[in-house]
C-alpha cells in the first residue's frame, strides 16, 4: 500500500472484520437451536432478524453520514455490532436472541455506508473504483472467515465464547477508525433535505443496480448463513467440507473483482458490470 492510500487502512481493517461478524453466527445456529430449544422456524427468524434490522438503517445510516459525519456513524456501527454480538452470545432465550441479532444488523447497516463514502468522496472515478472493489472484497475475505474461523472455534469454545470474540474483536478496531483522517470528507449541511432526498427516491436508475445488489446479497447470505445449518443438521457432509463450498462461494467474489476488472478495464463500468452479472447468473445454475 502506497503512502498516498496508507490512510485506508482502517477503514479496509475495520471492513474485515464487520464480514466477521456478519457470518460468525452461521456455524452457531445449530448450538444455539440445541441449547435455546428452538424450533427450525425459529431459528430462520434469528437470521432474518439480522435483515430486519440491516435494510432500514441503511438508509438512516446515510443520512446521518450525509447530516453529521460518516466516521462518526461508521464508528457507532461498530460500537454496536461488538456490543451486540457480546450481548448475543450472553441471549438465553429466543425473544433475546433476536432482538441482540437484529440490532448487530443495526449496526451493521450504520457502518457500511458511511465507511464507504470516507473512501470515495472527492476522488476521481479510477480511484473509487480500486477503493469499492478492495473494500468488497475484504467483506468477502471476512465472510470467509467467519464461517471457516468460527466453525473451528465453536468446537472448542462453544457458541457463546466465539460471539464473544467476534464482538471484542469489532470493539477493538474502532480504536483504527478513531485515528482515520478525516481531513479530505466534506459533509454536506446545506441544502434542503426533503428535496434532495425526493430526487434520489424518484431517480429510477438509483434502484435499478440497488435490486440487483440486494438479489446477490441475498443469495450470498442464504448460501453462507442457512446452508451451514442445513449442511450440519440435515446432511452428513463432514465439517470440512461444506466449510470447502463455503470458502469458494464466498471468495469466488474476490476472484472475479480481480480478475474481471483487469479483463474489462477498457470496456467500461457497464461492460464489467453486465459480464458479472451473467457470470453469476450462470454460477447460481
Amino acid at each position: 500500500m502506497n503512502r498516498e492510500e496508507f490512510f485506508t487502512f482502517p477503514v479496509y481493517t475495520s471492513r474485515l472484520i464487520y464480514g466477521i461478524t456478519w457470518f460468525a453466527i452461521a456455524p452457531a445456529f445449530i448450538l444455539i437451536e440445541s441449547q435455546l430449544q428452538l424450533s427450525e422456524l425459529e431459528i430462520g427468524f434469528v437470521a432474518t432478524s439480522f435483515f430486519i434490522g440491516l435494510m432500514p438503517f441503511q438508509f438512516i445510516g446515510g443520512i446521518f453520514a450525509s447530516r453529521i459525519s460518516p466516521r462518526h456513524i461508521a464508528v457507532a456501527g461498530l460500537f454496536i455490532i461488538g456490543l451486540f454480538s457480546i450481548l448475543t452470545g450472553e441471549s438465553q432465550n429466543f425473544a433475546e436472541t433476536f432482538i441482540t441479532h437484529m440490532s448487530v444488523g443495526i449496526g451493521s447497516a450504520m457502518f457500511s455506508s458511511p465507511a464507504l463514502a470516507l473512501l470515495t468522496r472527492g476522488n476521481d472515478s479510477k480511484t473509487v473504483s480500486r477503493r469499492t472493489g478492495m473494500y468488497n472484497a475484504l467483506f468477502g475475505i471476512g465472510s470467509g472467515i467467519g464461517i471457516t474461523g468460527w466453525i473451528i472455534i465453536d468446537s472448542i469454545t462453544g457458541w457463546r465464547i466465539s460471539m464473544f470474540i467476534s464482538g471484542i474483536l469489532a470493539l477493538a478496531v474502532i480504536s483504527f477508525m478513531l485515528h482515520f483522517k478525516e481531513e479530505s470528507v466534506t459533509v454536506n449541511k446545506s441544502g434542503d433535505f426533503s428535496v434532495n432526498f425526493k430526487k434520489i427516491i424518484m431517480n429510477k436508475y438509483r434502484w435499478m443496480p440497488g435490486f440487483s445488489a440486494g438479489i446477490g446479497a441475498l443469495s450470498e447470505t442464504v448460501i453462507g448463513q442457512m446452508f451451514v445449518y442445513y449442511s450440519e443438521k440435515n446432511t452428513h457432509y463432514e465439517s470440512a467440507r461444506f466449510r470447502n463450498y463455503c470458502i469458494y462461494i464466498l471468495y469466488n467474489g474476490n476472484i472475479r473483482w480481480v480478475s474481471l476488472r483487469k479483463i474489462f478495464r477498457n470496456g467500461g463500468s457497464q461492460n464489467t458490470y453486465l459480464c458479472i452479472y451473467w457470470y453469476n447468473r450462470f454460477s447460481a445454475v
